[in-house]
């Protein structure tokens, strides 16, 4: 029994076969991914692309709708759906380094041979890929364009920063969930957010595709031109869009925003001594860097300490947070008002408008509202307050007046 038990988990260690691996990609990964996909004779491409963490599946769904609106089907393919048929990383957890390589190197055959054989079959495609390697998306749309497919290449304008705390908070999410990791790589994403520049640029001056679309990561419309005989329909401005939308200078309210976020993570990384520690010190320098350009300006500053009291009236028992932040009695008054309130309804319904009246509440203190109730109040009762004035003394009063006083 215990020698059938070893042999059972070093099975379960060791990595797939070849033959496994076909039979795998045989088996579930092209009757998953191309399911219900039908030949037809003029096929089209989407390529969707963006740096890690820019929301290329979010992106993607939305897309396939539309373009389900117009085609029958399409098969999908893409790294991160690929990676789930992989026993390696069925397993969970944290991913070893040679894991993680061998698990990317069998994804990316998958990928190639998914891409051969739809083209084969003359299946509509859409295709999610991340600009980790310069030459992949104008190889791709390439590849297909001499195939016969009309293709047209989505770019997912997404900043810096935003895709920076998407890539760490997809990695903890995943993590404490108990599903297969591995490090997020501050170079390989900065490398891919350069590249989403310079490859929109080079297609659009080779014209390698048939359209070109930047989309918000919310799904946004924001710029779309498409070949007619050998020049674009419109004068050729998807890079200098494209790049425009990433360097915008965030507003005040999405640094406080960032910087809350960063806040979060650092709670739940930096202070877990089982995550990695280049990890967890890459998330403190950047959640250090989110607060240092908030710290810049006055405005900001004070949103940031608004934003850090909402986040703890949240999480906190009431009657701490007024020893912490005395300052916010009137929030805590606010809330224990609702609390007697809920007490007359049964306790699910009572629990519920608790945790509302906490978010309203906790809304109202990170927009400031509740500080500036404070600030208003504390000016009438001062504007009431008549300043205190000594009576004359006796003496005083009785004093006769000479040429000389100087009162005269």
């Amino acid at each position: 029994m215990a020698r059938a038990a070893s042999s059972s988990r070093q099975s379960d260690q060791r990595p797939p076969s070849e033959r496994e691996l076909r039979r795998l990609y045989d088996r579930c990964v092209v009757a998953d991914l191309a399911a219900n996909a039908q030949a037809i004779d003029q096929p089209v491409a989407m390529i969707i692309t963006g740096q890690p963490g820019a929301g290329l599946t979010f992106a993607t769904m939305q897309l396939r709708q539309q373009l389900l609106e117009t085609v029958s089907s399409a098969a999908h393919v893409s790294m991160n759906r690929l990676r789930a048929y992989h026993p390696l990383w069925a397993r969970g957890g944290d991913m070893a380094p040679e894991a993680s390589a061998r698990v990317a190197g069998d994804c990316a055959t998958w990928f190639n041979r998914l891409t051969k054989d739809a083209q084969k079959r003359r299946f509509n495609l859409i295709a999610e890929m991340e600009t980790t390697e310069i030459e992949s998306v104008p190889a791709l749309a390439s590849d297909l364009r001499r195939n016969g497919y009309v293709v047209q290449a989505v770019f997912v304008a997404t900043s810096r920063e935003e895709s920076r705390i998407a890539m760490m908070a997809r990695y903890e999410m995943r993590r404490r969930q108990g599903l297969g990791v591995e490090p997020p790589s501050s170079p390989a994403h900065d490398f891919a957010f350069d590249n989403v520049v310079s490859v929109l640029g080079r297609m659009e001056f080779d014209r390698s595709v048939d359209g070109l679309r930047v989309i918000a990561n919310t799904g946004d419309h924001i710029y779309e031109s498409r070949v007619v005989g050998d020049k674009w329909d419109r004068l050729p401005r998807a890079a200098a869009t494209l790049s425009s939308v990433l360097d915008k200078e965030p507003s005040a309210k999405e640094m406080v925003r960032s910087a809350m976020r960063w806040e979060t993570l650092v709670q739940r990384l930096g202070t877990d001594s089982t995550v990695p520690r280049e990890v967890a010190s890459q998330v403190l320098a950047w959640r250090n860097d989110a607060v240092a350009r908030c710290e810049r300006e006055q405005a900001t500053t004070q949103a940031l300490q608004w934003a850090r009291e909402a986040g703890a009236f949240r999480v906190m028992n009431r009657f701490e947070f007024l020893k912490e932040f005395p300052h916010q009695e009137r929030a805590v008054q606010a809330l224990g008002i609702a609390a007697t309130e809920a007490e007359r309804f049964p306790k699910e319904q009572a629990q519920r408008l608790v945790v509302h009246a906490r978010e309203n509440i906790a809304q109202r203190i990170e927009r400031g509202d509740m500080a500036r109730i404070a600030a208003r109040q504390n000016n009438q009762e001062a504007k009431t307050r008549s300043p205190d004035i000594e009576p004359p003394t006796r003496d005083q009063s009785r004093r006769p007046r000479t040429p000389d006083d100087p009162s005269r």
